[in-house]
């Protein structure tokens, strides 16, 4: 209490010479007395500038109160180890070592204090004043980069306290945290003996800039090609597709990828592009049909099967061949392929299941086939040639 009793004169100077106010109702163990009934106000805005200098940190912090109903105020509003060179009038060091602003409020009032903060650090936490709207201004330079945890475009969650760091340009380039969404749709349909596969990978950049971008393509992709603008070189490394574009990428980037995918004793497997580094990635995948084979789909766990209709305009006319069943996800899909002419020399039917069932939709998970073969002209389903279905893929 002989403490509190010592500072009780440096912060007694309110915007009233006369009024003292007792540094238990500062910390909160006492209620204010009459004469300092409390405000109903709230700290509406607040920003503050951070500028790095040899030595110690410039700190500008302004704020501004909005108030409902006037009285007085007792509020913490910066970090008391700043030396400030523009004090406000109410503006006094509190008892717990902050600068507090002690005053009467009768309507909005706005503040601004200047000062720097003694430091050799190249990192630390800055007491300031939590407000509705609270804004951070970090300056630096080409040498030089500033960064406040938590900060997106200026903009802090409100908050009591700023954790700040800086340092040369390596650290600016490997702090920087890049916003980048991406989508790719593919379409494979059946060219010859191997299936035909485009995709179109789009990249956007919504914070930082980039001049590299990853794309995973696992297995054996014959003829791939890579194309597209603002694109300089491609590598295959591996299950990694590595695109360097002519320059840094702000906004979007796209680009197709095309192979063919031959069929082996397990059929073609189709695995869809997977950009790599991405916060948030959107995956569709299409299946022409054919009128001379049969395809039957699998896909795995990570592939949902989905309506045609429900998929973008550009996701249904990437291929050369109208899509018959579609996925959405990330994955891959493994493909079967029959002849359907060696079924045609054959006197009987078969099916799996109902002959007469509608076809089968592509948003069904179970991929059965169900094939028919009519040669009496009194069938009850009204065939008269051969049909085949799989999965919406139908001949």
């Amino acid at each position: 209490m002989l403490l509190l009793a010592l500072l009780t004169p440096l912060f007694a100077q309110t915007t009233d010479p006369h009024v003292v106010v007792p540094p238990e109702v500062l910390l909160g163990e006492e209620p204010p007395p009459p004469e300092l009934a409390p405000a109903k106000s709230v700290v509406a805005w607040a920003r503050t500038t951070l500028t790095p200098v040899e030595g110690e940190l410039k700190v500008t912090q302004e704020l501004r109160f909005e108030v409902a109903k006037p009285g007085w105020v007792f509020v913490p509003v910066l970090d008391g180890r700043v030396r400030l060179s523009r004090v406000e009038p109410g503006v006094v060091m509190g008892p717990d070592g902050a600068w507090w602003f002690i005053g009467e409020l009768r309507g909005p009032r706005t503040l601004r204090l200047e000062g720097t903060l003694p430091t050799q650090a190249d990192a630390l936490s800055l007491r300031v004043i939590p407000a509705v709207r609270q804004q951070v201004v970090p300056v630096g330079d080409d040498d030089l980069e500033v960064i406040v945890e938590g900060a997106i475009d200026g903009a802090v969650s409100p908050r009591d306290s700023l954790s700040v760091r800086w340092g040369p340009p390596e650290e600016k380039a490997r702090s920087r945290q890049e916003v980048v969404q991406a989508e790719v749709a593919a379409a494979a349909w059946l060219d010859e003996d191997a299936l035909r596969v485009r995709a179109r990978a789009k990249f956007l950049v919504r914070r930082g800039e980039r001049s590299t971008f990853n794309i995973r393509l696992p297995g054996a992709t014959p003829e791939l090609t890579v194309t597209g603008a603002n694109l300089a070189s491609w590598t295959r490394q591996g299950d990694l597709i590595v695109i360097t574009t002519t320059a840094p990428v702000k906004g979007a980037f796209e680009v197709r990828l095309e192979w063919r995918q031959p069929f082996g004793a397990a059929g073609a497997s189709i695995q869809l592009p997977e950009p790599q580094g991405v916060s948030a990635l959107t995956g569709w995948l299409t299946l022409g049909g054919s009128a001379e084979v049969l395809l039957t789909p699998s896909a795995d766990s990570r592939l949902r099967t989905t309506a045609i209709s429900s998929l973008p305009e550009h996701a249904r006319a990437i291929g050369d061949v109208a899509p018959a069943a579609a996925w959405t996800g990330r994955g891959a899909l493994n493909v079967k392929a029959l002849q359907l002419e060696a079924l045609r020399a054959r006197r009987w039917w078969w099916t799996a299941r109902a002959a007469c069932r509608p076809p089968l939709s592509p948003a069904r998970a179970s991929c059965a086939a169900l094939w028919m073969y009519e040669t009496t002209p009194s069938s009850s389903c009204g065939w008269r040639r051969p049909r085949a279905r799989a999965c919406g893929v139908r001949g």
